[in-house]
């Protein structure tokens, strides 16, 4: 009985290594597509004209793909500039990440008399 109890019980801590493994790579991939994300939102405000911004997707990353569009503001509000990244995690599960940020029109504007 106490064998059994012994060969149970390590078992299960042989699983927390793998179990720790998964979970770094994860976070990983979050990591990184947070930073995509990040890079084209920042691209993106980059442009002279965020009206000009478009759907549009990207592949060129072999893990990671992107999408961004730009939400209409309705009624004054700013503009919103969104972008998804999508990638398969360990286990071949699709995941995304979407990052949205706000902006107004003065904001752009500002930006193009700054170039």
């Amino acid at each position: 009985l106490a064998v059994l109890l012994l060969a149970v019980g390590l078992f299960a801590m042989a699983a927390i290594p793998v179990m720790t493994t998964k979970l770094t790579v994860q976070s990983l991939h979050r990591g990184q597509a947070l930073l995509l994300a990040l890079m084209k939102l920042e691209e993106l405000e980059g442009v002279k004209s965020v009206s000009s911004v478009t759907e549009q997707a990207d592949r060129t990353n072999p893990r990671y793909a992107l999408s961004w569009n730009k939400v209409e503001g309705s009624g004054g509000a700013a503009d919103v500039l969104r972008v998804i990244v999508f990638w398969d995690d360990v286990r071949g599960v699709r995941q995304e990440l979407m990052v949205e940020r706000a902006v107004s029109s003065f904001a752009a504007e500002t930006a193009k008399d700054d170039k």
